[in-house]
C-alpha cells in the first residue's frame, strides 16, 4: 500500500506585527522525514526575512502522516503553497 504524506499537526503561522501579508500564496519546500516531521523549509529568496523566519519555525512544528511506500514510511519532499 502507498500512501502520500499527509499533514495530520499543524499550526497556522503568526505574521510579526510589521509584515503585510503576502497577497500571492508562498510556495515552501518542506522535507519530511520517516518518522513524520519536518526536518527541513525552503522558501523564496525574495520574502522578507522575519516572515521566512516566523515561517520556518512554524513549519517546522508540523507533523505529518509520513509517506507510505510498499508499507514503509520513507522520507519525502513536499511542495506547500501557504496562503495568507
Amino acid at each position: 500500500m502507498d500512501r502520500a504524506a499527509v499533514p495530520a499537526l499543524r499550526f497556522n503561522p503568526i505574521l510579526p506585527g510589521n509584515i503585510i501579508k503576502p497577497k500571492a500564496p508562498i510556495e515552501a519546500m518542506l522535507a519530511v522525514s520517516e518518522k513524520a516531521w519536518v526536518t527541513e523549509v525552503e522558501l523564496p529568496e525574495e520574502i522578507d526575512p522575519r516572515l521566512a523566519t516566523s515561517l520556518k519555525a512554524n513549519l517546522q512544528g508540523w507533523m505529518f502522516l509520513p509517506r507510505i511506500v510498499s508499507g514503509t514510511a520513507v522520507s519525502t519532499r513536499i511542495k506547500l503553497p501557504l496562503k495568507f
